[in-house]
């Protein structure tokens, strides 16, 4: 069998056996409805020295406002064969990005998918009265998939 074959198709085998979704790297998007945006490190999650790692930024540069509280959560999460995602770790901070704000995980490398879940609270004030909305935004980071 060709090489190159193989190369392509080890690894959408073994994707399609842990029954996680086949995503490439995407580039790192920002959460879009957000007034901040947060950015996944390297695009997701990431293998260093026999641990899985993910972290990113939240950048509120172009918000217009800074925040009146903000809270972010992120959970590094990972998928076992014939299982869901399960979070594994968990990094939060309350600290108002000024103007920005880097957070990061990590555990100990497991086989299977891995992922990042970014949840944000922002909050600020809208009228000059002092009336204050929290908005909630969500992001997933690309799955990766590792065998260790």
């Amino acid at each position: 069998m060709n090489t190159k074959i193989l190369t392509i198709a080890l690894p959408v085998i073994a994707a399609l056996a842990l029954g996680v979704g086949l995503t490439a790297a995407a580039p790192a998007e920002a959460v879009s409805d957000s007034p901040c945006e947060f950015r996944f490190h390297l695009g997701g999650a990431y293998l260093k020295d026999g641990a899985v790692l993910g972290g990113g930024y939240v950048d509120c540069k172009t918000a217009g406002s800074t925040p009146v509280q903000f809270k972010t959560l992120l959970e590094l999460r990972h998928k076992d064969k014939g299982s869901g995602w399960a979070t594994r770790t968990v990094a939060q901070s309350e600290q108002i990005p000024a103007p920005v704000l880097n957070i990061a995980t990590w555990a100990p490398c497991e086989p299977g998918g891995w992922e990042i879940r970014v949840t944000m609270w922002d909050t600020r004030r809208y009228t000059p009265e002092g009336a204050e909305k929290t908005e909630k935004y969500s992001d997933t980071s690309a799955s990766m998939i590792t065998n260790c």
